[in-house]
């Protein structure tokens, strides 16, 4: 018998007839099945899913290696590329210079050839004309400002003589007389008259400075030259006076730095300060802002000459407070002032920063920000500054270049006589402290 309502049906085992099944019986098995099947699917599920995210990982782990590898490959290739390319480079200059130098072997066995038949033909100069410049003699004096003069003039002659090189040694030992001629003799006894003929002009030099030039005196002059400082001396005659003492400090001087910084430590400390911090990268420049910053103090000194008459006068009114060490009736105790350390009323009248205008630190201490010398402006330097005019040709006071001459200084007449110049007179008093 069949049910009504398509519900489904179950067979009998006892009738061989089927049962039917309700909607509820059915949902129930189909829940008992998933339940017992559920985690083993889930399972299965999240294998799967960890298998794929494996291989998905060890895909992308390969495709790492192998841009690594290539990366490598390729940095490997570079830098063997580059090798390549810096070892050709270095045969090429290494090939350039042996070029080079056997070019200027070549140059030089060529003029040494041409020189030597300049001299076979009576190139050169001959002695009378040598003798025409009116070489000054020497006498051997030990004086190391003579014999610089002297072998400095010599060379001169050579250059306007156009003595040959094979000339000079010969032509500059016959102005040796007296001690001077009987040392050269010695010279040419011990050493041969060959050794001698063959001598060049730097070695003759040599040996001349190392015979008269006592070490004793010369160490004395470099002494004076690393205390040599500015004092009341203008800037044109500090500097006249720090080139001549340069000559006998050479190591002092050595380089372009060295000069500069020397030449600077001995300026007044009112022109010292603005032209350290100007910075100057050469030896003309710095004495050129030197004359430029005491141009200035003086053009100031002659505007505040009012200035400094009040402030001569407030001193004399403070000195008027005590009489015979008994403070007056109205006298008042005034504290040393923080910034000059002495008594004073009102404001302090200390020189200000040359920088930031401001009292209680010195121009190369100062923290503030670049401050023109002239105008007291930020932003630029003294040669850049707007208001400054530059110096004519009369208040350089006989600059040029790396020289600076003495207005008052005659010129030395060395020309056709013996040196009377010594080294009282080419040297300073040493200067006051």
């Amino acid at each position: 018998m069949e049910g009504k309502g398509g519900g489904g049906s179950k067979q009998n085992p006892g009738k061989n007839q089927d049962v039917p099944v309700t909607k509820g019986e059915l949902s129930n098995e189909i829940v008992r099945i998933m339940s017992e099947h559920m985690p083993t699917i889930l399972a299965q599920s999240q294998e799967n899913f960890r298998k794929a995210e494996e291989a998905r990982k060890a895909v992308e782990e390969a495709e790492k290696k192998k841009k690594a590898n290539e990366e490598a490959e390729r940095r490997r290739k570079a830098m063997e590329d580059k090798r390549a390319v810096e070892e050709q480079e270095r045969k090429r200059k290494a090939e350039k210079d042996r070029k080079n130098a056997k070019d200027a072997e070549r140059l030089r066995n060529e003029e040494a050839e041409r020189q030597r038949n300049r001299e076979a033909q009576g190139d050169g100069c001959s002695y009378k004309s040598f003798l025409n410049c009116k070489p000054t003699e020497f006498h051997g004096d030990n004086d190391p400002v003579i014999v610089t003069n002297l072998l400095k003039e010599i060379e001169d002659i050579f250059e306007i003589s156009e003595c040959s090189r094979g000339q000079r040694v010969k032509y500059a030992s016959h102005l040796l007389k007296g001690e001077a001629r009987h040392w050269w003799n010695m010279i040419k006894i011990a050493r041969g008259n060959e050794a001698v003929s063959a001598m060049t002009w730097e070695q003759f030099e040599e040996l001349v400075m190392e015979n008269y030039y006592p070490k004793g005196l010369m160490d004395k002059l470099e002494e004076e030259f690393l205390k040599l400082q500015q004092n009341d001396m203008t800037v044109p005659k500090y500097t006249a006076k720090f080139n001549e003492k340069a000559r006998f400090a050479k190591y002092q001087v050595a380089t372009e730095e060295r000069r500069i910084k020397r030449y600077i430590w001995g300026l007044r400390a009112g022109i010292r300060g603005p032209v350290q911090q100007e910075r100057p990268s050469t030896f003309q420049e710095a004495v050129e802002l030197a004359l430029m910053v005491e141009k200035e103090n003086n053009r100031q000194l002659e505007e505040g000459g009012d200035n400094k008459r009040k402030r001569e006068n407030r001193d004399d009114d403070m000195k008027k407070i005590k009489v015979s060490g008994e403070k007056t009736e109205n006298a008042t105790e005034y504290k040393p002032c923080a910034i000059c350390k002495k008594t004073h009323r009102g404001k302090c009248w200390h020189e200000d920063c040359r920088n930031c205008g401001k009292p209680g630190n010195e121009t190369k201490d100062c923290k503030a920000d670049w401050v023109c010398f002239i105008c007291k402006k930020p932003g630029h330097k003294i040669v850049d500054c707007p208001e400054w005019k530059p110096l004519d040709p009369q208040e350089k006071a006989g600059y040029s270049g790396n020289r600076v001459e003495y207005k008052d200084t005659q010129p030395l007449k060395t020309k056709g006589r013996v040196f009377q110049l010594t080294t009282e007179n080419a040297r300073e008093t040493p200067h006051k402290k």
